[in-house]
């Protein structure tokens, strides 16, 4: 996990097998940064995501992306996995946060995601 204060991004890199108590403490060290230097840009890379446990979507939909959104998320790039499933798993995600008020856009690379959130204001 990288925070890049110039621009108030956060970036993160997601391994296949990160789930369960590590995956919230990560989420919520975000969480951390975010409350701590008033971040509103989140880049997600999630090219090699693997499964991500119904309890783990559970407690981010309910409890982590709430409490984001509340720190001042604003903008989140996701850049995909390779897998066909996993894609249409964050395509889910990603739509969900849109309806909690999260601008979101979906991307093939790191480079084409920071772009972007670098131009949002």
């Amino acid at each position: 996990m990288w925070y890049y204060p110039e621009s108030g991004i956060l970036h993160h890199q997601t391994h296949r097998f990160f789930h369960g108590k590590k995956w919230r403490e990560a989420l919520n060290k975000g969480a951390e940064v975010f409350q701590k230097y008033g971040a509103t840009k989140w880049l997600s890379d999630e090219k090699d995501r693997g499964a991500v446990t119904q309890e783990d979507r559970d407690w981010s939909d309910n409890d982590w992306a709430p409490r984001m959104v509340k720190s001042g998320w604003k903008y989140w790039a996701i850049v995909l996995p390779a897998n066909v499933i996993a894609q249409m798993s964050m395509q889910k995600v990603a739509d969900k946060r849109t309806a909690i008020g999260v601008t979101t856009k979906l991307f093939s690379s790191v480079d084409e995601a920071m772009k972007w959130l670098e131009s949002c204001k």
